[in-house]
């Protein structure tokens, strides 16, 4: 299999300084995320959660992470050998081998070695580094494999779904759950006038690119085309949503989420009518043997440099170099000690 010829950047661009920057600022975004902290995330808001729930499980309430995994429980037999990319603190991971879906869980996770203090530590959950933008996993290894909250990081998207699906089993299972929504969240006018329409006195102020940092939504607009392309035919379950409650929280003030549920019954009923693009997806899917995966288009240095380097003020490259510089760890440290319970 050619797994060196479908690459949008090529091992050597990933040698860059351009890249590694990129790199750095994704490893100390991802090492500061204490448990604490993420529960503060206004996308972990109760009645979000609810709402998956509801959409995603017909539950109206979930613990731990049965608010879109409920179905791999009640409707598929547990797995027997399972790989998570991107696996964070392992919480998802630990969740289902709880449950019984799977026996344990192979990881390969970016922050791995930064992570190592925070992380759920389980006998069942095996974790090592690595770049996922050129991973290779063994053929047909895997009965069960997770990408939660990773795939909209990463830029080698074509080579990464066909080593996944290069990797499945016959009777492999794929669970995806991802924002595919506008790459580095610049909402298009389209979807910034509903919200200003829906909600007239509220103040949306989307983010500049440079204030995306790392591989956030790299390429995420680019992520339902091609899950379809590779794997549509394969589909088992597929839920589309939040292209309304994403913008809302990131383009509003903390003090708007009194607004929470009036935002999320739009969310709901746009996601219905398919007026707008979803900024999320949960999708399950098999191992499609019968197509070969879209080619990839290679980025020059120059768009490699303008995705990963857009133009920024002069006082975030200041703070942007003190994260990336000795200094980071401490500041990590630091950002860690604010949020200790």
């Amino acid at each position: 299999m050619g797994t060196n010829h479908n690459f949008t950047i090529t091992p050597t661009q990933a040698a860059s300084k351009t890249y590694r920057n990129a790199l750095a600022a994704e490893i100390y975004a991802g090492s500061g995320m204490s448990l604490e902290e993420i529960g503060r995330i206004r996308i972990n808001h109760p009645e979000i959660i609810a709402y998956k729930a509801r959409i995603v499980s017909g539950i109206e309430n979930a613990s731990g992470f049965a608010d879109w995994t409920r179905f791999l429980l009640s409707r598929y037999s547990s797995r027997k050998v399972c790989l998570s990319l991107g696996s964070g603190l392992g919480r998802v991971e630990k969740f289902l081998v709880e449950t019984g879906f799977a026996p344990r869980f192979d990881t390969i996770e970016l922050c791995a070695d930064d992570n190592i203090d925070l992380r759920i530590h389980d006998k069942k959950i095996t974790v090592r580094p690595g770049d996922l933008n050129f991973v290779s996993l063994r053929e047909e290894s895997y009965d069960f494999i997770l990408c939660h909250g990773v795939l909209h990081h990463l830029i080698n998207l074509e080579h990464v779904l066909d080593q996944i699906n290069h990797a499945l089993t016959p009777d492999g299972l794929l669970l995806i759950y991802e924002y595919v929504g506008e790459s580095r969240w610049q909402f298009t006018p389209e979807r910034l006038t509903n919200l200003r329409a829906a909600f007239p006195g509220v103040v949306f102020v989307p983010p500049a690119p440079w204030m995306v940092g790392g591989f956030e939504s790299v390429r995420s607009n680019d992520l339902l085309p091609l899950i379809s392309h590779q794997f549509g035919n394969t589909c088992e379950l597929s839920f589309s949503y939040g292209g309304i409650y994403f913008p809302f929280i990131t383009c509003t003030s903390p003090s708007e989420d009194a607004r929470i549920r009036e935002v999320i019954s739009l969310d709901e009923k746009i996601a219905k009518e398919g007026t707008l693009p979803p900024c999320y997806h949960i999708g399950l899917y098999k191992k499609n043997s019968a197509i070969a995966p879209p080619m990839a288009r290679p980025w020059s240095d120059d768009e490699l440099n303008h995705r990963l380097n857009p133009p920024m003020p002069i006082s975030a490259r200041l703070i942007r170099g003190l994260r990336l510089s000795p200094a980071g760890p401490i500041l990590r440290r630091l950002k860690r000690a604010v949020y200790k319970p």
